[in-house]
């Protein structure tokens, strides 16, 4: 089976949904990962993607985990041809973001994709513990 898969550090979809949402229309990855998307539960899945056609899963910055409130973010969308579920239980809290998603390629094989955004000010001490 062949997969195509795209990545992207878009440095913020906030204030490019429409053209994003016309861009993805005429994508053909079966995978999209997405880094710094800087999106808030203010922006619906909808806005990027057609929901007909790809599974959203997003971990939208958290000021919690990060102590900052801009920036950061990571998206993953399969396509709904393929069968997948995100995997929340894997990622890890701390300064870098990281989101994971696992995807049937068949009944006895999952492709586990995993897409991170690490930030500027993420210290070397910051990945080894993460």
């Amino acid at each position: 089976m062949e997969l195509s898969v795209y990545y992207q550090n878009t440095r913020g979809l906030r204030s490019k949904t429409q053209d994003f949402y016309t861009s993805s229309l005429s994508c053909c990855a079966d995978i999209i990962c997405l880094t710094e998307t800087w999106l808030n539960e203010g922006i619906q899945d909808g806005e990027l993607f057609d929901l007909n056609t790809y599974e959203v899963y997003r971990q939208d910055r958290n000021l919690a985990t990060t102590g900052k409130k801009d920036g950061g973010g990571v998206l993953i969308a399969v396509n709904r041809k393929l069968s997948s579920r995100s995997e929340a239980a894997w990622t890890s809290p701390g300064i870098c973001e990281d989101m994971w998603v696992s995807v049937s390629l068949n009944p006895s094989v999952r492709l586990h994709v995993c897409c991170v955004y690490v930030p500027p000010y993420a210290t070397e001490q910051n990945l080894m513990a993460h």
